[in-house]
């Protein structure tokens, strides 16, 4: 019989983490009772983020789109300043708070102590918030958090206003660098765009290119300044709009916002006028979303965690109770016994630790080969890709006062074409090549290293049966070799930092190698481009301003593929650093697993020990088994509401 889905609101998602967090308390207290320490820890790591935890909702678009006025429209007050400059010019994170309080936060020394918050007052927060006129410098500040007592941040949501994808003021791309990277970490996105300009091909490439391959397929895109089109033609637009737009996001989800109304309406009171705006309806959709798609998601990761630890201390039980029968003398043997293996499993965890990191480092060069290839074929295909641009106007002698106007749109409009072709071919590298390979040399290393891997778990299931005093100690245990190294990583419980939530309640290889896939997709690209598109326009502008804007075209095809050549070198080396930091990660999540492995066969050697020397032990046994036994029905009904949700 199929479960029916219930979903979840905010008022249940509340009191299911209110639950979990105490029952993580409650199990905390046993992992200590029993002498895991290192599972108290583990146990403190999930508390701390389930008390803490989130919906991060990031909201997204050009700089014109009105971003900063349907927040402030949300928000029910003018709390970011909004004009018709481009004005945001760091992340902004807007959080709940009982006082109205801004802090800006200078970006991480190097080597050096975390610089401290900068608080300041509400009332001067706009003048760090705006980009200085001109655009000149980047911001001392890497992001910018306010605390605002609205009614839709109670729930736990942080909104997140990012600067404009097409900032044309100096270090623009700085600024789309730093929107882009909240993408991975944001649970909903809503991107924003001004029906007058009703999602260009600037706003489709990025969903494209950085939303949809970072898990965001079912984003909220706003329409706002609706009330801009004539009330004529507003139906046929709206409906128009929402077809051209489908295939980047539900129709459900795609809504047309008049925010400057919806603001006034909540600053005045006008509950007719807020319904008109379409601002409820949006707020509606959004909270559904996170509530009952989003917080069953959240909750399950530390539940099954504790599901985890539940079944592993109520077995270290039962062994410490099996072995307060045994006679005293016969309980030390085999704890002498186990700590005298412990030496060999730390051995084998080094070997381990030894030949993952080399098989790892040997995909490096690998990956810089077909990386640098990758640039080699982007360039070759750039006359190609502006092969379908319209063919420009020659210039006559009178329009020569427009030349170098007319000269920068060209060159400027090619740029963008290619950028955008060239988003589209990374993307599809990434995952028909790139992906690929790092699959089939982890696979290979996670082949090379499985016979050692087998050896430390027979290791630690002898220490663990000598434990329980079984005297069967050189019985081999039966080890499913498609999954050894699955079986390690099952040992952790809190997932890699900036996990995918959707991903949150898996473990192993393949929700770590997942991390990677994100880290390149949402930074090296525009790293990229960055620096290509400034020389490019710098070097055609130089050479090119007396030819007809046609000419331009190709002329920025050609110094776009010269600058890609020239950049191959690097590139390979950006991605080679890239995929050998995500590697780190897994190589470090592989020895941290195998680590508190040793450790627990450690601590319960000395729990065992400090048991016979105590007459009470056994009553306290009987009332811990008892106790775990409760807590994992509770943990069971937990999970399976959460499956329901």
């Amino acid at each position: 019989m199929t479960s029916e889905k219930t979903g979840m609101s905010f008022a249940s998602f509340g009191e299911e983490r209110a639950n979990l967090t105490q029952t993580t308390l409650k199990v905390q207290a046993m992992a200590a009772a029993v002498g895991s320490d290192h599972r108290v820890r583990d146990l403190q790591a999930v508390h701390d983020r389930l008390i803490s935890d989130r919906f991060r909702v990031l909201f997204v678009g050009n700089f014109d789109a009105g971003k900063s006025t349907l927040i402030n429209a949300m928000l029910g007050e003018e709390v970011l300043p909004a004009r018709f400059l481009p004005t945001t010019g760091i992340v902004t994170v807007v959080r709940y708070g009982v006082e109205r309080r801004a802090f800006l936060y200078p970006p991480p020394n190097s080597g050096g102590p975390t610089p401290p918050p900068v608080s300041v007052p509400i009332s001067e927060f706009e003048k760090h918030l705006t980009i200085a006129e001109g655009g000149t410098g980047p911001s001392p500040y890497s992001r910018a958090e306010i605390e605002w007592p609205a009614e839709l941040l109670s729930n736990g949501i942080e909104i997140i206003d990012s600067p404009g994808l097409d900032d044309p003021l100096k270090n623009g791309a700085v600024r789309m660098e730093s929107t882009i990277r909240q993408v991975a970490g944001a649970d909903i996105v809503v991107y924003v765009s001004a029906c007058g300009g009703a999602m260009g091909r600037g706003d489709m490439d990025f969903i494209h290119t950085y939303l949809h391959p970072l898990g965001h397929e079912e984003l909220h895109i706003v329409l706002t300044k609706i009330d801009t089109v004539p009330p004529g033609q507003r139906d046929r637009f709206i409906n128009d709009a929402t077809r051209n737009l489908t295939s980047f996001s539900p129709a459900e989800r795609i809504f047309f916002v008049n925010a400057l109304g919806g603001l006034e309406a909540r600053m005045s009171g006008n509950d007719e006028q807020l319904i008109q705006s379409n601002l409820p309806a949006l707020e509606k959709s959004i909270e559904e979303l996170l509530a009952d798609e989003r917080g069953a998601v959240r909750l399950l990761a530390p539940a099954t965690g504790i599901k985890h630890v539940i079944t592993e201390m109520s077995d270290a039980v039962r062994k410490r109770e099996n072995n307060l029968a045994l006679h005293a003398s016969e309980v030390r043997q085999n704890c002498t016994r186990v700590n005298e293996i412990l030496p060999l499993l730390e051995r084998q965890r080094d070997r381990i630790d030894e030949l993952v990191g080399y098989y790892l480092r040997e995909i490096e060069p690998e990956v810089e080969q077909i990386a640098q290839k990758f640039m080699r074929d982007a360039a070759e295909q750039c006359q190609g890709w502006v092969g379908d641009l319209p063919e420009g106007d020659s210039l006559r002698l009178r329009d020569s006062i427009r030349m170098r106007e007319r000269l920068e749109e060209a060159a400027s409009r090619t740029a963008g074409h290619l950028e955008s072709r060239f988003q589209h071919a990374f993307t599809k590298w990434q995952e028909n090549e790139l992906n690929h390979l790092l699959r089939k040399r982890v696979a290979r290393m996670e082949e090379k290293v499985k016979p050692d891997l087998r050896a430390f778990l027979d290791v630690v299931h002898r220490a663990e049966q000598t434990l329980a005093g079984d005297h069967a100690v050189e019985s081999v245990p039966t080890v499913d070799d498609s999954s050894t190294l699955d079986q390690v990583l099952d040992g952790l419980i809190t997932p890699p930092p900036g996990a995918n939530p959707e991903a949150a309640g898996t473990s192993g290889v393949s929700q770590l190698l997942a991390q990677l896939w994100w880290t390149i997709s949402a930074g090296l690209v525009l790293l990229l481009l960055r620096s290509v598109a400034v020389t490019v326009m710098a070097r055609v502008l130089a050479q090119f301003w007396k030819r007809p804007d046609s000419a331009v075209t190709y002329a920025v095809a050609s110094e776009f593929a010269k600058q890609l050549g020239q950049e191959a070198p690097n590139w390979g080396a950006e991605i080679r650093k890239t995929v050998a930091s995500g590697l780190g990660g897994l190589q470090a999540a592989i020895n941290g697993a195998l680590t508190s492995k040793v450790l627990h066969i450690g601590e319960q050697s000395q729990a065992l020990l400090s048991d016979i020397e105590s007459n009470m032990a056994g009553q306290r046994l009987a009332v811990l088994a008892n106790d775990l036994e409760q807590t994992d029905v509770e943990i069971e009904a937990t999970l399976r509401r959460l499956h329901r949700a």
